[in-house]
Protein backbone atom coordinates (compact mmCIF):
# COMPACT_ATOMS: atom_id res chain seq x y z
CA UNK A 1 0.00 0.00 0.00
CA UNK A 2 0.99 3.58 -0.77
CA UNK A 3 0.44 6.75 1.52
CA UNK A 4 0.93 10.70 0.43
CA UNK A 5 2.63 12.32 2.95
CA UNK A 6 1.46 15.99 1.65
CA UNK A 7 -0.87 17.30 -1.36
CA UNK A 8 0.40 18.10 -4.62
CA UNK A 9 1.43 16.46 -7.82
CA UNK A 10 2.10 12.31 -7.52
CA UNK A 11 4.28 11.34 -9.91
CA UNK A 12 4.09 7.11 -10.35
CA UNK A 13 6.58 5.55 -12.37
CA UNK A 14 6.48 1.43 -13.53
CA UNK A 15 9.31 -0.04 -15.01
CA UNK A 16 9.72 -3.60 -17.00
CA UNK A 17 12.03 -5.28 -18.58
CA UNK A 18 12.86 -9.10 -19.90
CA UNK A 19 14.37 -10.98 -22.83
CA UNK A 20 16.32 -7.65 -24.01
CA UNK A 21 12.89 -5.64 -24.15
CA UNK A 22 12.49 -3.20 -21.75
CA UNK A 23 9.18 -0.66 -21.43
CA UNK A 24 7.91 2.34 -18.81
CA UNK A 25 4.61 3.67 -17.57
CA UNK A 26 4.64 6.92 -15.99
CA UNK A 27 1.23 8.15 -13.99
CA UNK A 28 0.46 11.78 -12.60
CA UNK A 29 -2.08 11.98 -9.92
CA UNK A 30 -3.02 15.12 -7.85
CA UNK A 31 -2.93 14.88 -4.34
CA UNK A 32 -5.76 16.89 -2.06
CA UNK A 33 -6.70 16.75 1.24
CA UNK A 34 -10.09 15.70 2.17
CA UNK A 35 -10.30 18.02 4.91
CA UNK A 36 -13.25 20.33 4.85
CA UNK A 37 -13.16 24.06 5.01
CA UNK A 38 -14.46 25.14 8.29
CA UNK A 39 -15.93 28.54 9.12
CA UNK A 40 -16.83 29.50 12.68
CA UNK A 41 -18.55 32.64 13.24
CA UNK A 42 -19.10 34.75 16.31
CA UNK A 43 -20.75 37.94 17.05
CA UNK A 44 -21.20 40.21 19.88
CA UNK A 45 -20.08 43.70 20.84
CA UNK A 46 -17.21 44.93 21.94
CA UNK A 47 -15.93 48.22 23.76
CA UNK A 48 -12.55 46.94 24.53
CA UNK A 49 -9.55 44.36 23.52
CA UNK A 50 -11.06 40.95 23.43
CA UNK A 51 -8.93 37.35 22.79
CA UNK A 52 -10.64 34.62 21.33
CA UNK A 53 -9.02 31.14 21.71
CA UNK A 54 -8.41 29.49 18.39
CA UNK A 55 -7.90 26.16 19.96
CA UNK A 56 -5.51 23.24 19.96
CA UNK A 57 -3.56 24.09 16.61
CA UNK A 58 -0.84 20.88 17.34
CA UNK A 59 -2.56 18.92 14.17
CA UNK A 60 -2.41 22.00 11.62
CA UNK A 61 -0.40 20.98 8.69
CA UNK A 62 1.88 22.81 7.04
CA UNK A 63 0.82 22.15 3.40
CA UNK A 64 -2.29 22.65 3.34
CA UNK A 65 -4.82 24.92 5.02
CA UNK A 66 -5.11 28.78 6.57
CA UNK A 67 -6.48 31.18 9.21
CA UNK A 68 -8.55 33.76 7.62
CA UNK A 69 -10.28 36.50 10.20
CA UNK A 70 -13.26 38.74 8.19
CA UNK A 71 -15.15 41.64 10.17
CA UNK A 72 -18.08 42.69 9.46
CA UNK A 73 -21.57 44.14 10.68
CA UNK A 74 -23.48 41.32 9.49
CA UNK A 75 -23.53 37.63 10.95
CA UNK A 76 -23.49 36.89 7.17
CA UNK A 77 -19.91 37.67 6.93
CA UNK A 78 -17.86 35.34 4.81
CA UNK A 79 -20.80 33.70 2.88
CA UNK A 80 -19.20 34.14 -0.38
CA UNK A 81 -17.84 30.76 0.60
CA UNK A 82 -20.97 29.26 1.21
CA UNK A 83 -21.80 30.44 -2.41
CA UNK A 84 -19.27 29.07 -3.63
CA UNK A 85 -19.71 25.49 -2.21
CA UNK A 86 -22.80 25.51 -4.25
CA UNK A 87 -21.40 26.37 -7.24
CA UNK A 88 -18.56 23.92 -7.19
CA UNK A 89 -20.90 20.91 -5.53
CA UNK A 90 -19.74 17.89 -7.65
CA UNK A 91 -23.02 15.47 -7.61
CA UNK A 92 -25.10 15.60 -10.76
CA UNK A 93 -27.86 12.70 -9.14
CA UNK A 94 -31.50 14.37 -9.57
CA UNK A 95 -31.84 14.49 -5.61
CA UNK A 96 -28.82 16.40 -5.19
CA UNK A 97 -29.15 18.73 -8.12
CA UNK A 98 -32.54 19.77 -6.56
CA UNK A 99 -30.84 20.16 -3.51
CA UNK A 100 -28.35 22.21 -5.13
CA UNK A 101 -30.73 24.49 -7.08
CA UNK A 102 -33.12 24.93 -4.08
CA UNK A 103 -30.76 27.42 -1.92
CA UNK A 104 -29.80 28.52 -5.15
CA UNK A 105 -32.76 30.53 -6.21
CA UNK A 106 -33.76 31.31 -2.22
CA UNK A 107 -30.80 32.78 -2.06
CA UNK A 108 -30.30 34.75 -5.01
CA UNK A 109 -31.45 38.15 -3.82
CA UNK A 110 -29.88 37.57 -0.60
CA UNK A 111 -26.44 37.13 -2.79
CA UNK A 112 -27.48 40.51 -4.54
CA UNK A 113 -28.43 42.44 -1.40
CA UNK A 114 -24.95 41.92 0.16
CA UNK A 115 -23.26 42.10 -3.29
CA UNK A 116 -21.72 38.47 -3.54
CA UNK A 117 -20.34 38.14 -7.09
CA UNK A 118 -20.74 34.25 -7.67
CA UNK A 119 -21.70 32.39 -10.64
CA UNK A 120 -24.26 30.27 -8.08
CA UNK A 121 -26.53 32.77 -8.56
CA UNK A 122 -26.01 33.50 -12.34
CA UNK A 123 -28.92 33.48 -14.47
CA UNK A 124 -27.69 31.19 -17.22
CA UNK A 125 -26.26 29.01 -13.65
CA UNK A 126 -29.86 28.62 -12.68
CA UNK A 127 -31.15 27.76 -16.03
CA UNK A 128 -28.32 25.42 -16.10
CA UNK A 129 -29.55 23.54 -13.02
CA UNK A 130 -33.38 23.62 -13.77
CA UNK A 131 -32.21 22.15 -17.63
CA UNK A 132 -30.34 19.54 -16.04
CA UNK A 133 -33.21 18.25 -13.49
CA UNK A 134 -36.04 18.64 -16.28
CA UNK A 135 -34.08 16.54 -18.59
CA UNK A 136 -34.44 13.80 -15.88
CA UNK A 137 -38.10 13.94 -16.31
CA UNK A 138 -40.44 10.54 -18.20
CA UNK A 139 -43.56 10.52 -19.94
CA UNK A 140 -45.38 9.56 -17.04
CA UNK A 141 -44.59 12.97 -15.60
CA UNK A 142 -42.11 11.37 -12.61
CA UNK A 143 -38.63 12.29 -12.88
CA UNK A 144 -35.79 9.90 -12.56
CA UNK A 145 -32.50 9.33 -10.75
CA UNK A 146 -30.23 9.60 -13.43
CA UNK A 147 -30.20 10.38 -17.48
CA UNK A 148 -29.78 7.00 -18.36
CA UNK A 149 -32.57 5.53 -16.03
CA UNK A 150 -35.45 4.11 -16.69
CA UNK A 151 -37.82 3.65 -13.22
CA UNK A 152 -39.36 6.61 -12.18
CA UNK A 153 -39.16 7.21 -8.45
CA UNK A 154 -41.48 8.70 -5.94
CA UNK A 155 -39.60 10.41 -3.51
CA UNK A 156 -37.43 12.45 -5.91
CA UNK A 157 -40.26 13.06 -8.43
CA UNK A 158 -41.92 15.07 -5.61
CA UNK A 159 -38.83 16.49 -4.33
CA UNK A 160 -37.57 17.88 -7.46
CA UNK A 161 -41.14 18.97 -8.28
CA UNK A 162 -41.56 21.27 -5.28
CA UNK A 163 -38.16 22.52 -5.92
CA UNK A 164 -39.11 23.33 -9.31
CA UNK A 165 -42.23 24.78 -8.62
CA UNK A 166 -40.11 27.07 -5.57
CA UNK A 167 -38.10 28.01 -8.68
CA UNK A 168 -40.71 28.80 -11.00
CA UNK A 169 -42.47 31.26 -7.88
CA UNK A 170 -39.47 33.07 -7.35
CA UNK A 171 -39.36 33.98 -11.43
CA UNK A 172 -36.69 31.40 -12.75
CA UNK A 173 -37.57 29.60 -16.64
CA UNK A 174 -39.59 26.32 -15.30
CA UNK A 175 -42.09 25.08 -18.61
CA UNK A 176 -46.13 24.94 -17.29
CA UNK A 177 -46.25 21.78 -18.72
CA UNK A 178 -43.16 19.71 -17.11
CA UNK A 179 -45.08 21.24 -13.41
CA UNK A 180 -48.79 19.77 -15.23
CA UNK A 181 -46.87 16.46 -16.06
CA UNK A 182 -44.98 16.24 -12.73
CA UNK A 183 -48.45 16.61 -11.09
CA UNK A 184 -50.53 14.32 -12.95
CA UNK A 185 -47.61 11.41 -12.14
CA UNK A 186 -48.16 13.06 -8.05
CA UNK A 187 -51.56 12.58 -8.15
CA UNK A 188 -51.47 9.16 -8.96
CA UNK A 189 -49.07 8.61 -5.62
CA UNK A 190 -51.94 10.27 -3.94
CA UNK A 191 -54.82 8.42 -4.83
CA UNK A 192 -53.27 4.59 -5.44
CA UNK A 193 -53.79 2.21 -3.20
CA UNK A 194 -51.00 2.58 0.02
CA UNK A 195 -50.06 -0.89 0.49
CA UNK A 196 -46.89 -0.30 2.56
CA UNK A 197 -45.68 2.33 4.82
CA UNK A 198 -43.48 3.88 2.04
CA UNK A 199 -46.31 3.76 0.21
CA UNK A 200 -48.15 6.15 2.66
CA UNK A 201 -44.71 8.51 2.69
CA UNK A 202 -44.13 8.87 -0.73
CA UNK A 203 -48.16 9.62 -0.89
CA UNK A 204 -48.23 12.23 1.68
CA UNK A 205 -44.95 13.92 -0.03
CA UNK A 206 -47.00 14.04 -3.02
CA UNK A 207 -49.94 15.62 -1.40
CA UNK A 208 -48.21 18.58 0.01
CA UNK A 209 -46.27 19.28 -3.44
CA UNK A 210 -49.85 19.49 -4.89
CA UNK A 211 -50.71 21.28 -2.31
CA UNK A 212 -48.11 23.97 -2.61
CA UNK A 213 -48.75 23.81 -6.42
CA UNK A 214 -52.86 24.34 -5.91
CA UNK A 215 -53.73 20.89 -7.21
CA UNK A 216 -55.09 18.98 -4.48
CA UNK A 217 -58.55 17.98 -4.04
CA UNK A 218 -60.46 18.28 -0.93
CA UNK A 219 -61.31 14.78 -1.63
CA UNK A 220 -57.75 13.91 -1.12
CA UNK A 221 -57.08 16.15 1.80
CA UNK A 222 -60.27 14.54 3.76
CA UNK A 223 -59.26 11.15 2.79
CA UNK A 224 -55.68 11.29 4.11
CA UNK A 225 -56.73 13.04 7.10
CA UNK A 226 -59.01 10.65 8.19
CA UNK A 227 -55.82 7.89 7.50
CA UNK A 228 -53.17 10.30 9.38
CA UNK A 229 -53.04 7.60 12.28
CA UNK A 230 -51.17 5.37 9.27
CA UNK A 231 -48.65 7.92 8.85
CA UNK A 232 -44.94 8.43 10.77
CA UNK A 233 -44.59 12.18 12.64
CA UNK A 234 -43.21 13.95 9.76
CA UNK A 235 -45.65 12.52 7.44
CA UNK A 236 -48.23 14.29 9.70
CA UNK A 237 -46.44 17.40 9.91
CA UNK A 238 -46.52 17.29 5.63
CA UNK A 239 -50.39 16.52 6.24
CA UNK A 240 -50.83 19.59 8.51
CA UNK A 241 -48.62 21.73 6.12
CA UNK A 242 -50.44 20.92 2.94
CA UNK A 243 -53.97 21.43 4.62
CA UNK A 244 -52.78 24.55 5.83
Amino acid sequence: DWSAEKVGAAVLRFSVSGAGEQDRVELSRQVASPLPLEVVSLSGEAKEPVAEALGDLSGARRDVGGLEVSVSQSALVGIEAAFEQLHSYPWYCTEQLSSRLLPVVATSSLAKSFGVETPAVGDTKTADLISQIVSRQRSSGGFVLWNDSYTELPWVSAYATWVLSEAKRRGEPVAEDVLARASQYLSGLVNEQQATELDWVYGVFALDVLAGLGHAQRAELDRWFEARERLPLFGRALLLHALW
